[in-house]
C-alpha cells in the first residue's frame, strides 16, 4: 500500500508541475493567436471599406 500511495503522490506532483509550467505558456499562445486573428479581421474590414 505504501508503494501505491507514493506512486500516486509522485504522479500528482508531476502533473501539477507540468500544469503550472504549460498553463501560462498555453494562455500566452492563445492570446498571441487571438491577436493575429483580430489583426487579420481588421485588415479584411478595412479593405472591404476601401472598395
Amino acid at each position: 500500500m505504501n508503494g501505491i500511495a507514493r506512486y500516486l503522490l509522485t504522479s500528482g506532483i508531476v502533473l501539477a508541475t507540468m500544469q503550472a509550467i504549460t498553463g501560462p505558456i498555453a494562455d500566452w499562445n492563445a492570446r498571441k493567436e487571438g491577436a493575429v486573428a483580430l489583426k487579420l479581421a481588421l485588415q479584411a474590414c478595412k479593405s472591404e471599406e476601401e472598395e
